[in-house]
């Protein structure tokens, strides 16, 4: 989505619905977060929901930023799902890896003050990372009732700095993951995706919907173009 002045956020948002028509699926914040500091003053990403919900768009959210609390009121509407991303309990490690991110207490905080107001959240532990992620932990502390969607951390080929800097290989990721999804066993609410190819490459979106369980663990395998989906998304790069 182009950068607009902020006054006209709303009118270029209506313009481009207006353009794209009918939406089977909606995500706010896939690339770049949509809540981060700023946000709490400058009121933009709000303006953008308010535009969803006056036209009654349904939407997948996902943030790290506590100030989606604020917008509550509209995040209510049926089959919205407010994804709250969070990799480790360890504030020392959010602080190396997410720099300026909120600590990992209060994404919990806002994860189950959205849960108490009635709307579906889950807690998404991306990228699930060798040595750093603990998935028992962040069950310990999570609402039984609130799903954990786990993924691994991808490393594809163009991102060879993000591979020489965790000294990991993908193969290396994905053995971990295994060995993690066979430590922690099935456990309520925790839904794990497939791991990635070796080459870092994303599995088809059909076939890494983290709904994988014990008896169901296999690679990724390719999967069918499903053919055309009206997607949109909001917040992207």
């Amino acid at each position: 989505m182009p950068r607009v002045p902020p006054g006209e956020l709303a009118a270029q948002l209506r313009r481009e619905l207006d353009q794209v028509g009918e939406i089977d699926r909606l995500t706010v914040g896939p690339y770049c977060d949509v809540y981060p500091g700023p946000e709490a003053e400058l009121g933009i990403t709000r303006r953008a929901l308010e535009v969803l919900d006056e036209r009654e768009l349904s939407f997948r959210l996902i943030t790290k930023g506590t100030t989606v609390v604020r917008d509550a009121d509209l995040l209510t509407r049926p089959g919205n799902l407010i994804q709250v991303s969070l990799t480790t309990l360890d504030d020392r490690a959010i602080a190396r890896l997410e720099p300026g991110a909120p600590p990992a207490a209060a994404r919990l905080d806002a994860l189950h003050e959205l849960a108490s107001r009635g709307i579906a959240v889950c807690l998404q532990a991306t990228p699930w990372i060798p040595g750093v992620t603990d998935i028992r932990a962040l069950r310990e502390r999570v609402d039984r009732d609130i799903v954990i969607h786990v993924t691994p951390l991808r490393l594809p080929s163009h991102l060879a700095r993000a591979t020489r800097a965790l000294d990991l290989t993908q193969a290396e990721v994905n053995d971990a993951y295994r060995r993690e999804y066979e430590r922690v066993g099935p456990m309520r609410n925790v839904r794990w995706s497939r791991p990635p190819p070796l080459d870092g490459s994303p599995p088809h979106i059909v076939d890494n919907l983290g709904q994988r369980t014990r008896s169901d663990w296999t690679p990724a395998p390719t999967a069918p173009d499903p053919g055309p989906r009206r997607s949109w998304m909001v917040g992207g790069t």
